[in-house]
């Protein structure tokens, strides 16, 4: 029997972590909106209540992709972008800054989930990437 995307124990492919592919800017807006929160501080109840292995896979994945980047972007400025990934399965989408520098919504994402411990905190990843960067503290996705 051929193995299903959302097979326990099997590591999925950023393209199926991601299937809006190159065109996940165009649904980050309705990705976000999906994750029904409306602070970022909310961001980490989310992972606790449905736990790390479940938001690692699809759709709660790309809906946490989404909910970081544009939370990066209404704080920083700039505009998405799709680059190849790097797995070689599909695209992956960027925040080019309104400095012009560069965020990895997906790796940012998955590097905190796959170490998602007791003291783990997604929201503080990005809060501190937003101190780090000029942007306010804590600010909602437009």
């Amino acid at each position: 029997m051929p193995a299903r995307p959302n097979q326990p124990g099997r590591r999925l492919s950023l393209a199926e972590r991601l299937p809006q592919g190159r065109q996940f800017p165009a649904h980050a807006g309705e990705l976000t909106a999906q994750l029904g929160i409306g602070a970022l501080r909310e961001l980490d109840g989310v992972v606790r209540r449905l736990g790390p292995g479940a938001c690692l896979r699809p759709p709660v994945f790309a809906q946490l992709v989404a909910y970081v980047g544009e939370t990066l972007k209404a704080g920083l400025g700039g505009d998405w972008q799709t680059r190849p990934a790097a797995d070689g399965t599909g695209w992956e989408p960027w925040l080019v800054d309104a400095s012009g520098r560069e965020h990895a919504p997906a790796g940012i994402v998955f590097k905190e989930l796959t170490q998602w411990g007791p003291e783990a905190s997604l929201s503080g990843v990005v809060r501190g990437d937003l101190i780090r960067y000029g942007g306010p503290a804590s600010l909602p996705p437009a």
